[in-house]
């Protein structure tokens, strides 16, 4: 998908990183939002991308995977992070690969990232105040790191209380 994608910015000439992280980012914008709920009729289900690419959409944990997984093939070469705030998902990229001004970098654990919110249409780069309030719960690099054990739990309380047919196995 990354190289296809490349490949179609090749020959419309986009060559400034910028843009090409514009292009991935609005591919993966314009599939379908659809909550879990809606579309699956579980309250959490996080899908493999290979389901949410053949169905075209899903929520903000499976297209923030879609875009990940783009932005971390050839010739893209980012190390995107998934950013898990409470009932949201986005990616983080270095700052020092974007090559972009911006004045609002998002910190985690003492790390900055250039923000990507695949989907909703928010400017790159900007985190909205309704994810910078509660803060961020947890980071996914290939491992996990949680940033705010109580908010994770608060979130997975509600999570499993929320879903009459969740066995707590599952959702651990």
């Amino acid at each position: 998908m990354a190289s296809e994608l490349s490949n179609r910015l090749d020959s419309a000439d986009i060559e400034l990183p910028i843009e090409r992280l514009r292009v991935a980012t609005s591919f993966v914008r314009n599939m379908e939002y659809a909550t879990d709920e809606s579309a699956t009729g579980e309250v959490e289900y996080p899908k493999f991308v290979t389901e949410t690419l053949m169905e075209n959409g899903g929520d903000c944990e499976d297209l923030s995977s879609v875009l990940a997984g783009i932005l971390c093939s050839p010739p893209f070469d980012y190390e995107p992070v998934l950013i898990f705030f409470s009932g949201h998902v986005g990616i983080g990229l270095d700052p020092s690969n974007i090559h972009m001004p911006t004045e609002q970098f998002l910190t985690v654990g003492g790390q900055e990232y250039f923000y990507i919110d695949a989907s909703h249409d928010i400017p790159l780069g900007v985190v909205p105040d309704e994810y910078q309030k509660p803060g961020v719960i947890a980071t996914y690099d290939g491992q996990w790191q949680t940033i705010d054990p109580a908010a994770l739990k608060e979130h997975a309380t509600t999570t499993i209380a929320n879903d009459t047919n969740l066995d707590i196995r599952d959702y651990i």
